[in-house]
């Protein structure tokens, strides 16, 4: 799911940040004042004063959302780094190249640089490796994904109700779930399996009975309800977030590991 987020959730960021503060002259790089337009986080923008080398320098801080998480979690890693990076580099319109990039997980904090940033008043981050473009970073990603896809056939499972699954914990983390709930083919690569305040996003069901099940017998709401898009579900415990339905409610998401699983009809005894 990250990968379909993170080019929009940076532009819908970008673009508040973009029509708040304005520029002030510091003691070498002109920074803008920090702002906090939406509940993805804040971000600090630095540029390089008239007639010095051309630098750009931005400065991120993201909350504790679930779309920050999901902007935080990807920049933990290079690839997903240079991803948010990029996206960020084309929301402002920059035409520098990019010229590292740090994260540190403690305060949540992103740096970007692109051309030269070693003036004072910049932020100073080790220099990262030459960037790659934006489909060269898009091609490793799912490489990654598909070297680290985790094995749901094999090994010791562990049988839980839905309603199990809505305990926000992390005691699961890395174990192979079975559970039951009713799931629906919402769109390619997305599949969601919702019962007992638990639903599960998957965006690869792994055996293709269960993919070509859902994806003919499933694939509206309507159908959806009726007791044919029952499903038992296996999966490896990845982590869990919460996604709140109105004001006075909430349900927990259950994220697998690598966002595969295997998908079995309820009613057919097989698996």
């Amino acid at each position: 799911m990250t990968r379909y987020l993170i080019g929009s959730l940076v532009l819908a960021l970008s673009a508040g940040w973009l029509s708040s503060g304005a520029l002030s002259q510091g003691a070498s790089a002109i920074c803008e004042g920090t702002t906090d337009k939406t509940s993805l986080g804040s971000i600090r923008i630095c540029e390089s004063p008239g007639g010095a080398a051309k630098g750009l320098q931005a400065q991120v801080v993201f909350s504790d959302s679930k779309d920050g998480n999901m902007l935080a979690e990807a920049s933990g890693t290079d690839e997903g780094r240079e991803m948010v990076c990029a996206s960020i580099s084309d929301t402002l319109k920059n035409s520098l190249p990019a010229s590292g990039s740090s994260y540190l997980a403690g305060s949540r904090r992103l740096i970007c640089n692109f051309g030269s940033t070693a003036l004072s008043g910049f932020e100073q981050i080790a220099k990262a490796p030459p960037s790659l473009s934006l489909p060269e970073i898009t091609k490793r990603l799912e490489q990654q994904k598909a070297n680290t896809t985790p094995n749901t056939s094999s090994g010791p499972v562990k049988k839980l109700l839905a309603r199990d699954l809505a305990a926000q914990t992390s005691k699961w983390d890395g174990q192979r779930i079975e559970t039951t709930m009713s799931c629906f083919y919402a769109d390619k690569s997305d599949y969601r399996c919702i019962g007992g305040g638990a639903r599960i996003d998957i965006s690869r069901v792994s055996n293709a009975e269960g993919r070509e099940f859902i994806e003919d017998r499933c694939d509206t709401l309507t159908k959806s309800s009726s007791r044919t898009c029952n499903f038992r579900i296996v999966f490896v415990y990845g982590r869990y977030t919460t996604h709140r339905v109105s004001d006075r409610s909430e349900i927990t998401l259950i994220l697998p590991v690598g966002e595969v699983a295997e998908l079995y009809p309820a009613t057919s005894g097989r698996r």
